[in-house]
């Protein structure tokens, strides 16, 4: 199996998304932010530590007007960098 090396978590999220839903489910979704349910499954993380790191600040997000979370694929890439920066 030929492994992945794009470097953006919007480009490994938006080809796993493909080969999961199809590609025109991929342009849909590639444009819009993520609820934090979705970004615990893309992160293989629970529910509540996406919530943890809204709340502290370490993953941006912005709230809708129900208040509902939602993260953009920049402010996963930007947290993961900062993440494999620190552990470096």
């Amino acid at each position: 199996m030929e492994r992945d090396t794009r470097s953006s978590f919007y480009d490994r999220v938006q080809v796993g998304y493909v080969r999961s839903r199809g590609r025109a489910a991929a342009r849909e979704r590639a444009d819009g932010p993520y609820s934090a349910g979705e970004t615990a499954r893309l992160l293989g993380v629970h529910i509540d530590t996406v919530r943890d790191w809204c709340a502290s600040g370490e993953l941006a997000c912005f709230r809708t007007a129900g208040g509902h979370r939602r993260i953009t694929a920049k402010a996963i890439d930007e947290m993961l960098a900062k993440r494999l920066s620190e552990a470096a």
